[in-house]
């Protein structure tokens, strides 16, 4: 949309992700942040982002995503690379992780303008391309994974990191139980010693 600028919807859990995406945004003259509660006919891109404790996006959380061109801001975006179908289906043509730098994530909103009007097939193509790889040899780690063996490492205990996440402490123990599965692990101690010692946190 050459001499416009692109008008962005971000659509959020939370009242903080929001206002992170959209500080990040709002630097960049050729993005327009809508205001919430945006008519769906409005924007030109969503930019969602479903919490920080969950790989899944709610269906509410869908239902608020207009029928335009998507970027998503996953914890673990190297993660949806068996989601591809699903996403493209719903319009997603880019993962970003959490942590990416703000001039990426701005550069993918640009991107995905460019899409408006294309078919499924070209937004999953779009995807595959857009999609982060995790470097040859090192797993790649969700925000929340990486989180948990952080407070590990410092020594907490899994209910104290259940309180300062305000998730139960079954949540926790998932997260250190499905690492240890993905990285052929014995144990907790196990794990928390090769995220140290590989200096995946």
């Amino acid at each position: 949309m050459p001499g416009s600028r692109i008008q962005v919807l971000v659509v959020t859990t939370d009242a903080l992700s929001r206002l992170g995406l959209t500080t990040t945004l709002r630097h960049h003259a050729e993005i327009v942040v809508l205001p919430e509660g945006t008519r769906h006919d409005d924007p030109d891109v969503a930019v969602l982002a479903p919490g920080w404790l969950s790989e899944d996006v709610p269906a509410e959380l869908w239902a608020r995503v207009p029928d335009v061109p998507t970027v998503l801001v996953s914890t673990s975006a190297a993660e949806r690379a068996g989601d591809l179908g699903a996403l493209a289906a719903r319009r997603v043509v880019s993962v970003v992780p959490r942590h990416c730098p703000p001039a990426e994530l701005a550069q993918r909103v640009i991107a995905a303008a460019a899409l408006a009007g294309a078919d499924e097939e070209r937004t999953l193509a779009a995807l595959r391309h857009a999609l982060p790889r995790p470097a040859p040899g090192r797993p790649e780690l969700s925000q929340r994974e990486r989180i948990v063996l952080r407070r590990l490492a410092d020594g907490l205990r899994i209910e104290d990191i259940a309180g300062e996440l305000a998730c139960s402490e079954r949540t926790v123990r998932n997260v250190v139980y499905g690492l240890a599965r993905r990285l052929n692990l014995r144990n907790q101690a196990h794990v928390v010693a090769y995220a140290v010692r590989t200096g995946l946190v």
